[in-house]
């Protein structure tokens, strides 16, 4: 399996990149983990307003290849793989198909109609957690 897939990064620092090229897998992600514990980009923040792109290239390796990136991403060894691509300090990503299709958001399965337009907004990720769990229990004393 291999998806053509061309796209658009801007970047923090106002910097553009096409990046046209057919992939097994991809993901833009603004944390570390996703799943159960399968952490794709090891480097990414979620604090600090970019996202990171992790792209599996195919039509360069062989299927046990594409396994071995695949299996490594549990623990994020799948960057020192050649057949991953890694980009870092995305703001924004314009994905283009070859054809309309179906993408996960969050692990919600999502049509598109061959675009999808992707943009981080700074400081916008509401996170809910019982305070209890939050500096030691006491948000106050912690100051």
């Amino acid at each position: 399996y291999k998806q053509h897939i061309v796209v658009t990064f801007e970047f923090e620092d106002g910097r553009v990149e096409v990046v046209d090229d057919h992939y097994l897998s991809c993901f833009l992600n603004c944390t570390q983990f996703f799943g159960k514990g399968h952490r794709v980009c090891p480097e990414a923040m979620l604090d600090n307003g970019t996202a990171d792109f992790v792209g599996i290239k195919a039509g360069i390796a062989t299927r046990g290849e594409l396994l071995a990136a695949l299996t490594q991403a549990r623990t994020g060894a799948h960057l020192s793989n050649p057949k991953t691509q890694h980009i870092r300090g995305i703001r924004a990503a314009h994905f283009k198909f070859d054809c309309p299709g179906i993408f996960n958001l969050d692990g919600e399965a999502m049509r598109h109609d061959g675009e999808v337009f992707l943009k981080v907004f700074r400081g916008q990720c509401k996170v809910m957690a019982d305070r209890g769990v939050l500096c030691g229990g006491d948000v106050a004393s912690s100051k």
